[in-house]
């Protein structure tokens, strides 16, 4: 008699949605509320000063692998960035870390910045980024960013890529 092990739902559950969040966590949401989900931060991962003498906060869970940035509104910090570089971590269509970069352009027709586009389109995080990179827009100045990696070298270019982190985030 064999025996199956089936994986927990929470495991293999679709926890990206593009334009709103990761997990449970969604953009907008106060620190308490992110805390509530995640439990206490285990690390500070940045801190900026943004545009409007704003303050820009980064905490990291479960070794950093889900991070969540926030704004300083009003004396309230509210979700304006949710991002992971963990594997188990997929849209619904299955789209995540690891995926190739065709699949990323061709399912949900986000617009890749490749070789050297990337040059002219940083992405910000919330410092201006270089490297090469995905944006997928939504309504409300939301967009999902897919940062990628190189895995097929070619001279001093690159023949293919997959994601090596994405995150969500709202234009702060």
């Amino acid at each position: 008699m064999a025996a199956v092990v089936a994986a927990p739902a929470s495991a293999t559950e679709s926890t990206i949605i593009p334009g709103v969040g990761i997990g449970e966590v969604r953009l907008g949401m106060t620190l308490t509320q992110v805390k509530k989900v995640l439990g206490t931060p285990q690390t500070v991962d940045k801190r900026a000063r943004l545009s409007g003498q704003r303050g820009y906060i980064e905490y990291g869970w479960n070794f950093s692998t889900i991070w969540v940035g926030f704004v300083n509104t009003n004396g309230v910090l509210h979700a304006v960035l949710v991002g992971t570089d963990a594997v188990a971590q997929k849209t619904k269509s299955g789209i995540g870390v690891g995926t190739r970069v065709a699949r990323v352009m061709g399912q949900l027709r986000a617009r890749c910045y490749l070789g050297t586009e990337w040059l002219n389109h940083p992405y910000f995080d919330p410092e201006q980024r270089l490297g090469s990179h995905c944006v997928l827009g939504s309504a409300g100045g939301r967009s999902t960013v897919f940062v990628l990696k190189c895995i097929g070298p070619r001279g001093y270019g690159c023949r293919d890529y997959t994601v090596r982190q994405l995150f969500v985030r709202t234009s702060f």
